[in-house]
């Protein structure tokens, strides 16, 4: 009797374990199924170039107009000389320049006026830089052209503060001042400190101050204007 207790026992055990791995599998199947994707195939078209009769353009036969690529050059030439003219002072500085002939300084501590160019263009050279997309010379967001060439005169006379002196202190002036269509100033100084002022960063060149005489009309107040 205890024998057959043990074998029922066990075949009861038996159908239990088949019966929860009946369950699972029908539980995977399921899952299985619901999220099958079926594959679809792809066909791609590929359009080959029949390289063999490709046409190549002979350059002989393009028909090129002289007179408006004549005109094209010239232009392009035009506003590259202009832009030039725009940008020069922003160049590596000229220094020292005209300082011969009869404005030859034979005396270091003869006081001479000369004109200072400074680095930074005029305000209407920055205008016109900005129309064209050229970069401008100093980074100021939001000021104007005229505030932008008049900082170039701040920078100069804190620059200027940095050179010694002669002895006499009347003996440096800066009597005048332009920054619309050239930006620099007129200025008295020895004749030894001419290559310590064109050596300022801000500092393009330094001219002798030159007086230009023109004919008298009878209608003129002025019979000459200077640099």
């Amino acid at each position: 009797m205890e024998k057959w207790k043990k074998q029922l026992a066990f075949i009861l055990s038996f159908v239990m374990i088949f019966s929860n791995y009946s369950v699972l599998f029908a539980n995977e199947n399921e899952h299985t199924e619901n999220h099958y994707m079926p594959h679809e195939s792809v066909e791609h078209e590929y359009v080959f170039a029949d390289v063999d009769n490709i046409q190549i353009i002979d350059p002989d036969l393009l028909i090129i107009d002289p007179e408006r690529a004549s005109a094209i050059q010239e232009r392009v030439n035009r506003q590259s000389l202009e832009n030039n003219i725009l940008t020069a002072t922003m160049g590596i500085p000229a220094g020292v320049v005209g300082f011969e002939g009869d404005y030859t300084i034979n005396d270091p501590n003869e006081i001479v006026e000369i004109v200072v160019q400074f680095a930074t263009p005029p305000s209407v050279s920055l205008r016109l830089m900005q129309e064209r997309g050229i970069p401008l010379a100093r980074n100021l967001p939001g000021a104007s052209h005229e505030t932008q060439a008049l900082s170039a005169h701040d920078a100069f006379m804190q620059q200027l503060g940095t050179i010694p002196m002669p002895l006499s202190q009347g003996q440096v002036e800066v009597y005048s001042s332009n920054h619309k269509l050239f930006n620099g100033v007129s200025m008295r100084a020895p004749g030894s400190m001419l290559e310590q002022i064109a050596a300022l960063p801000e500092v393009f060149a330094v001219f002798p101050s030159i007086t230009f005489h023109t004919t008298k009309c009878r209608n003129s107040r002025h019979s000459g204007f200077r640099l």
